[in-house]
């Protein structure tokens, strides 16, 4: 199995963001920026190569993290947008027999669900949209058939909401736990 660096970065960066997206919302912001660059990149200007791409979609990714903290609410709708429209042409590439006129469109309504979603509902999206994008970088990383990749997709999501949903904030055991220091 010879597997490239975008299949690497999509392995590592989708493993985090399943089950680390929430608390790492700048991380979530950081991917959702690269492959944003990267794909602006490889879709208008066709004669750049893949290392130029690759390399301006971490100048971008990198920018967004930085920024992240100060402007949470917006950056995290606007990777809402970027992962709600990523999803949805990566299902419907996948899901329907119509061809690739149809992606912009998939795009556009798949951000707009993303961006309302992040809006309105910010940590929930955080964990949903996160756990979501982190699955298609894994499930795209890895080469197994499609009947295989959808399975394991589905079972990582669930494995990654389940994860972050238990996950209590800043790392601290839940009320009802077990501390691990013994009491005197």
């Amino acid at each position: 199995m010879n597997l490239s660096t975008m299949n690497l970065f999509g392995i590592l960066a989708g493993g985090i963001l399943l089950f680390f997206g929430k608390r790492l919302f700048w991380f979530f912001v950081g991917v959702a920026g690269f492959l944003y660059g990267s794909g602006v990149v490889a879709q208008y200007f066709l004669s750049v190569s893949p290392l130029v791409s690759f390399l301006i979609g971490i100048v971008c990714g990198v920018a967004c993290a930085l920024i992240a903290p100060f402007f949470q609410k917006f950056l995290v709708a606007v990777a809402g947008f970027i992962t709600g429209g990523y999803a949805g042409v990566w299902l419907f590439v996948r899901l329907t027999p119509l061809g690739s006129d149809w992606t912009w469109i998939v795009y556009l309504a798949g951000g707009f669900l993303g961006f309302l979603l992040a809006w309105l509902l910010l940590d929930a999206s955080l964990i949903v949209l996160s756990a979501l994008l982190g699955t298609v970088l894994l499930v795209e990383s890895l080469p197994f058939p499609t009947l295989i990749s959808q399975m394991a997709g589905l079972a990582a999501f669930a494995a990654g909401l389940a994860v972050q949903i238990g996950m209590p904030p800043g790392g601290k055991p839940s009320a009802g736990a077990p501390s691990a220091e013994k009491k005197k």
